[in-house]
């Protein structure tokens, strides 16, 4: 056998023990660190703009054009799109495993085949392509402590200074500003002085497109030359304009007189801000801030650090009064939960390493599974880092869990060859472990395969869940595998070498009297186990006697497992503590800026006098559930102080400051503020809890859109399993209506386009071309000056030419009109939908929540999808069942090839049902339910299960080969293993207890896994 090797050359062993060990550590030093595997699914983001159009000309031209392209491109797994005044946003979300990088080419090859049917504006502004995580992993905001420097300045430092240096980080996919407040050269044009002077907008944008614009003018010298030629030079003139100045004596014609008019005729020029309508301040004060998103293969963590480092970096050539902060960092959660899981998994080997020492009663026997538990975790990081997993949630838990696993093959060696040396003193302590490894080896072998069985199978369940499951069963199947290979090894190589009998020739001296005093202690621990073993098997002789009785309770147990899990509510993945929250303010449609900033401010001061809140930055004028730049709205960040001062403080976890907040601002009259946690998965949805995508498959307009989801909304409240089911969607936006008479017009000489364009450039802003400072290219735009676009009669002030050259006011054909639409208008995998979210009501699940909402009748010509975390947890809901039901299969299917018996598994996966029907009890009474740490759980509590009964059922069938009755055998093997089997299991909950210690004590762990296991 493999062990007499190594029991003969216990060097050997040892030595390739040490080799583990080493690339081990080596391989921790190197492993990247995450809160779960990557497990967003990749995504491509496309957007544009279109200067001037409305919501619904956006939608109508932009993306009905788009996304009927976008359809089914390689790999979809869905797309959603957000059409606003002048901007259009674009997200397809692919199937996870699929190549980002494949994904934009096949994006931007599909984008290619129908630019020409957009408009010439958006094929003008451009189709931007870029591949996304969708993982907001940290934000860096710059402040003027002492308001020496202003919002623009702040702005403009951040661009030039900040955001190329940290886009240039390694696994940085972008870094924004949620306002781009940056400098551009302004041109407010007059439109009455343009009347007076008959200066059309496009005739201005001819002028500075000819004299704005890049000058190469070539050399002097150039080859071919003749051979007397010396000297060679570059011509070089001003090409783009730099300054106000320049731009105010462009001259846009000359009169017939030899008079210049110029720009600063008809227009007042100034450096401002590009867009003001979105301002940041973190706590009241003026702020520029930096979001950085992640690349879809990066390591979170890793990211952050080298963020933070160029920061520091960066900081040292700030100018006076510039300082910079980090209020959300999504990776410290994660590495302070990283930090605690190890430390967990250190408690956890400590008290594994007690328990076998209470047990077998001396250090001797103790030190060989106190070497052979490292040597199997070490090892695992091997494997983990060959695989491409990272150091996450998942991959540690699951080496918490191994270390009850794997001291289970360490124990049994040793408890076996301390059982042959107590019967047969006359052998060597090497002959002793040579006999005793011929009788557990295939035990051994067995319980390995079985827990391969079991957890193998499912790492290949594909998508989200699947990638998850995936890097447990890496984790606990390596860890399994080296395990099995140290006690056929190194186990068995340390037994020959530390392991003395207690009597015959060949036992240990005599302990020292001080010794033998110390040891009384567990002397007597020792008999107390003899004793409950005799207790044990005499109990097991009686119950034979009605083994019919107990094998209907073994099917009843299986069908109440069964029950339970039809009864019990499901759940993907519980949100954790991150250390901040989200939110946003809402006050009415069409209410302007400076309404949101007095609101805004105003939650500022509600949100800072919540116990455990650090920071609140506010990004007035834009919503980030929204997607777009909306005066009405405003989008914030808090901060809490760190976890260790928060921990044990009641009212300090995210969820209870999140409800304080929410009470609070309901008290606020001026505007509509909640706050919300993240979701459970970055880049997986906006929110913790659904979101639930209602869908025009009829082309309904935005109107019976948002009735139909009203009355959605009015069946979900009425539904206790529901709670907080609301959507933000709103169609009484105040718009103006425009009612062109084309024909008064045309009688004018009016050309309709040019009526279109003058107002789409007056009112809306037109981007001509850019100009250089600072090393950096910013834009020119022309736009009309507030007071004559600060009312609706501004429109009726605005004048266009006609074929005769005259000037013609709009007013001599356009009425306008008041009405109402929505500002935005989102898309769902092509419909028109709308956006409902909400959460479980108070006693209930997720999977609870999703079950009331499908029960839910829409009207003909609607339909609904799920999108987020909803949708992942609907696809895994499907697959547990099955996860369950490969494990037992495989685990007897194993057995079976074993044993080459279809009879000798039934006794182990039976055995399995009592203790399923155990931990699903457990949940329910509880009122927990099974999430995905719970079903992990649940596949640990199978394989322990089977490997427990194995070593029963090996010993008891080996006595039956021998000639003893069944009955005698049943009893023979329950006493030979009892030992092994409690102790095996004391071990196990000696690893678990700091594990379910640690998450219910903390702030971010879930308590499912623990409280299962």
């Amino acid at each position: 056998m493999i062990s007499d090797v190594f029991i003969k050359r216990p060097r050997f062993a040892i030595v390739i023990s040490i080799l583990i060990t080493i690339v081990g550590l080596i391989c921790i030093q190197n492993i990247p660190t995450a809160q779960y595997p990557d497990i967003t699914p990749p995504s491509v983001n496309v957007r544009t703009g279109y200067p001037g159009a409305s919501a619904e000309i956006v939608e109508s031209t932009v993306a009905e054009v788009i996304e009927s392209a976008m359809n089914g491109v390689d790999g979809m797994a869905y797309m959603r799109s957000n059409s606003g005044d002048g901007s259009y946003s674009l997200d397809i979300v692919f199937e996870q495993g699929t190549n980002n990088d494949v994904n934009a080419i096949n994006v931007q090859n599909r984008i290619k085949t129908i630019e020409s049917q957009l408009p010439t504006d958006v094929q003008s502004y451009g189709v931007q392509v870029n591949k996304q995580s969708g993982s907001l992993v940290m934000m860096i905001v710059l402040q003027s402590p002492n308001g020496t420097l202003d919002a623009r300045y702040l702005n403009n430092y951040a661009v030039i200074n900040i955001m190329d240096a940290i886009a240039r980080v390694p696994g940085v996919a972008g870094a924004q500003s949620f306002a781009t407040a940056v400098d551009s050269m302004k041109i407010w044009m007059d439109p009455e002085k343009m009347a007076q002077l008959k200066v059309t907008p496009t005739e201005l944008i001819a002028a500075l497109n000819s004299q704005n614009i890049q000058a190469p003018v070539g050399q002097i010298g150039g080859q071919p030359m003749p051979n007397t030629q010396m000297f060679q030079f570059m011509v070089k003139t001003q090409g783009r304009l730099s300054s106000a100045d320049e731009f105010r004596n462009i001259v846009i014609r000359v009169n017939a007189d030899g008079s210049m008019l110029r720009v600063s005729d008809i227009a007042r020029v100034e450096v401002a801000p590009q867009i003001t309508a979105v301002e940041p301040v973190m706590n009241k004060k003026p702020a520029a801030t930096v979001a950085i998103m992640q690349s879809p293969d990066a390591n979170g963590v890793a990211v952050a650090e080298l963020v933070r480092a160029e920061m520091e970096r960066l900081s040292q050539f700030f100018p006076e009064d510039l300082v910079y902060s980090i209020p959300m960092d999504a990776t410290s959660f994660v590495s302070k939960m990283i930090d605690d899981v190890f430390s967990t998994f250190v408690e956890a080997l400590i008290l594994v390493l007690i328990v076998v020492f209470i047990f077998m009663g001396n250090w001797r026997a103790t030190l060989i599974p106190m070497v052979a538990i490292p040597v199997s975790l070490i090892g695992t990081f091997i494997i983990l880092y060959l695989t491409g997993s990272s150091a996450n949630m998942i991959t540690m838990l699951a080496l918490v869990l191994a270390i009850g696993i794997v001291v289970d093959d360490a124990i049994v060696v040793v408890e076996n060859v301390e059982r042959v040396m107590t019967e047969h003193p006359e052998l060597t302590p090497k002959q002793a472990t040579a006999k005793a490894m011929r009788e557990i080896t295939m035990p051994i072998i067995a319980i390995t395969l079985v827990l391969l069985s079991v957890f193998v199978p499912v790492g290949f369940f594909p998508g989200v869940t699947g990638a998850m499951y995936s890097q447990f069963a890496i984790a606990i199947v390596s860890a399994v595998v080296l395990s099995a290979i140290n006690a056929l090894t190194l186990s068995p190589a340390l037994c020959g070498v530390l392991m003395r009998p207690t009597h015959g020739k060949h036992a240990a001296k005599p302990p020292h009297p001080i010794m033998a005093l110390i040891n009384r202690p567990f002397e007597l621990v020792l008999q107390f186990v003899d004793f409950s073993r005799s207790t044990y098997t005499l109990i097991v002789g009686k119950i034979l006697r009605f083994s019919i009785l107990f094998l209907v309770l073994i099917f009843v147990s299986g069908f109440g497992t069964y029950v339970l899990f039809q009864n019990t509510p499901s759940a993907f993945v519980a949100a954790e503590d991150m250390g901040f929250f989200m939110g946003e303010v809402q006050l009415p449609d069409g209410a302007s800026l400076n309404r949101t900033n007095v609101a805004s401010d105003d939650i500022v001061d509600i949100i800072k006098t919540i116990p455990g809140v650090q920071d609140v930055v506010m990004i007035k004028g834009y919503s980030m559930l929204s997607n777009a730049a909306m005066s009405n709205a405003a989008f914030f960040i808090g901060s809490l102080i760190p976890h260790e001062e928060r921990q044990g403080v009641p009212g300090m976890t995210v969820d209870e400051i999140v409800d304080q907040v929410n009470r609070r601002a309901y008290t606020y009259q001026k505007a509509r503020a909640f706050a919300f946690k993240l979701p459970a998965l970055m880049g997986m949805g906006s929110i913790d809890g659904f979101e639930y995508m209602l869908e025009s498959a009829a082309g309904a307009t935005p109107q019976e859109l948002y009735a139909t989801m009203q009355g959605v909304v009015m069946q979900a409240k009425e539904d206790p399993r529901l709670a907080g089911v609301q959507s933000r969607y709103t169609i009484g936006y105040p718009q103006i209506y425009l009612d062109v008479d084309r024909e008064k017009a045309i009688n004018m000489g009016v050309n309709i386009a040019n009526v279109f364009s003058t107002l789409q450039i007056m009112l809306g802003g037109y981007h001509v071309n850019d100009y250089s400072n600072y090393g950096k290219t910013w834009e020119v735009d022309i736009q009309a000056d507030s007071q004559f676009r600060n009312s609706e009669d501004s429109i009726l002030q605005q004048y266009v030419m006609n074929s005769a050259g005259d000037m013609v006011s709009l007013s001599t054909f356009v009425n306008i009109s008041n009405i109402v639409g929505p500002v935005t208008i989102p898309r769902y995998n092509n419909y028109r939908s709308i956006t409902i979210e909400g959460g479980p009501g108070k006693g209930y699940s997720t999977g609870d929540a999703i079950a009331a909402m499908e029960e839910i009748q829409l009207p003909p010509g609607y339909l609904f999808e799920w999108t987020g975390t909803a949708l992942e947890e609907k696809a895994s809901s499907g697959a547990t069942m099955m996860v369950f039901g490969l494990a037992f299969l495989f685990a007897f299917l194993f057995l079976v090839a074993l044993y080459e018996s279809w009879l000798i598994p039934v006794p182990v996966m039976l055995s399995t049902l009592v203790s399923l029907f155990g931990g699903v009890l457990l949940i329910n009474l509880r009122g927990q339910a099974i999430d995905l740490y719970a079903q992990l759980g649940i596949i640990v509590l199978i394989a322990l299960a089977s490997k427990n009964a194995i070593l029963m059922v090996e010993f008891s069938k080996d006595a039956r080969e021998n000639g003893m009755t069944i009955r005698e055998s049943a009893m023979h093997g329950a006493r030979m293993r009892f030992r092994a089997v409690v102790m095996t299991s004391l071990a196990f909950v000696g690893g678990v207890l700091p594990m379910f210690y640690q998450m219910v004590h903390q702030l971010w762990l879930n308590e499912a896994l623990a409280q299962q296991l």
